[in-house]
């Protein structure tokens, strides 16, 4: 070979090279029957998108999105007019045509130049028609492209598949099991360090769904779950932070129902523990303030003892007060829903139908002879008490921010539930037992 010659193919090869892997992307649109009208490209950050490019389509419905720079890899929404998008998937293939029609916009689309986006535009077609319900289509449209940034989305829309044990003793035991199965491998073959998982909005959609819908919604069930699948993560990915994140602002929503031990461990666990380095400092002295409020009157915690007073003026303390349960019902005598309440207990009190249990009414004002008055009115025979001086701190030792708000201790003065209204009281007592 001569030199002449080598350098020819050299010449050749670089610009093959340059095509293949040049910088900057376009995308060429035509849909048929659109005429001057501006549609975007967005990409997604788990649940959320952000415009990044706009075209204004020419009249016979074609234009180009195009830039200097590369896209980064993911999926990308492509908004037509009158609220109407697909999305598309982007990787190494930056320069395809994608073409359609608006008298069938979804049917009628295809792609020329992307095999990525073509595979994964299969793929969102057979959810569409099979109600998102993945099968056997999906798996070998993966197992064909078992590399591919597809599949790596893909993955995302499958199940674990559980059988049934024909050994099981009854039907209770099989979902248990198939219950126990499915949490304990819902984010198999899922690497959850990689951060391309932040590029699509089903990664946010599948973890929101075992978090809210598929898991049981006990806090210890919950706590134990974000242990074991946080540990498994990588903590300098974005993901880590992305989860990190959204496990706050999930259970934060949460602070005033049963779920708010997951809040407070989410709390203790990362952003006080210092694994939340992204955070600011304001942030985080708020954070632990408002932590150390609820900290106090938590399900599993000893309640607060509160010294308060009786009508004869005596004082009396919550810890002397001995039943196998306690209810501890904060209320307003000027307040309808409390009255409500008053008198659902009262009914249950006076029929005897929680034994070992004592009620313990706590009037949230100092007005006294309005209260004797309303005591008398409604001849609530068990325990009334208030705190004439306001120096026991109820408020903040328990959290009271309305009312009326219901606690039940056990004989430990533990905190064995709260956030429940006098007509769940008959049910949770029966699962207590």
């Amino acid at each position: 070979m001569t030199k002449r010659h080598f350098i020819i193919i050299l010449f050749f090869s670089l610009l093959t090279s340059e095509r293949l892997y040049s910088s900057g992307y376009k995308i060429n649109i035509q849909i048929s029957g659109f005429r001057d009208d501006t549609i975007f490209m967005a990409d997604y950050y788990g649940n959320k998108s952000f415009v990044k490019d706009t075209v204004i389509l020419n009249s016979d419905g074609t234009g180009s999105f195009e830039g200097k720079n590369n896209l980064s890899p993911g999926i990308y929404a492509i908004v037509l007019p009158k609220k109407q998008f697909f999305d598309i998937l982007i990787n190494k293939e930056q320069n395809f045509k994608i073409t359609s029609d608006t008298s069938d916009i979804f049917g009628k689309l295809k792609f020329d130049g992307s095999d990525e986006s073509d595979w994964y535009w299969q793929f969102q077609s057979h959810l569409m028609k099979n109600h998102n319900k993945p099968d056997y289509f999906i798996k070998d449209l993966i197992t064909k492209h078992p590399n591919s940034l597809f599949a790596r989305y893909a993955v995302l829309s499958l199940s674990p598949e559980y059988s049934f044990n024909s050994d099981s003793s009854s039907i209770v035991q099989k979902f248990k099991e198939q219950y126990t199965y499915l949490t304990d491998h819902y984010f198999d073959n899922i690497n959850l360090s990689d951060s391309l998982l932040l590029k699509t909005p089903a990664f946010y959609e599948k973890i929101n769904y075992f978090f809210n819908s598929l898991l049981s919604q006990q806090a210890d069930t919950i706590i134990n779950k974000i242990k074991k699948i946080m540990t498994g993560i990588d903590v300098k990915s974005p993901v880590y932070k992305y989860l990190v994140s959204y496990l706050i602002n999930n259970y934060q929503q949460n602070q005033h129902t049963k779920l708010e031990n997951v809040y407070v461990f989410i709390a203790d666990n990362f952003y006080l523990d210092g694994k939340a380095p992204w955070t600011s400092e304001t942030y985080i002295k708020l954070l632990k303030t408002r932590i150390d409020q609820l900290k106090t009157s938590l399900i599993g915690s000893k309640a607060p003892n509160l010294m308060l007073e009786t009508q004869g003026r005596r004082s009396s303390a919550i810890y002397d007060i001995r039943a196998e349960h306690v209810l501890l019902i904060f209320y307003d005598i000027d307040c309808s829903i409390c009255c409500n309440q008053i008198n659902e207990l009262k009914e249950i009190y006076e029929g005897q139908k929680i034994l070992g249990l004592k009620i313990v009414a706590i009037y949230i004002h100092t007005d006294f002879a309005s209260w004797d008055e309303f005591i008398k009115d409604n001849k609530l025979h068990w325990i009334n008490l208030f705190d004439p001086s306001i120096s026991s701190d109820y408020r903040r030792l328990y959290n009271i921010q309305k009312v009326p708000e219901l606690f039940l201790l056990d004989k430990n003065k533990i905190i064995v539930d709260k956030y429940f209204t006098a007509s769940q009281l008959e049910e949770i007592m029966k699962q207590k037992r």
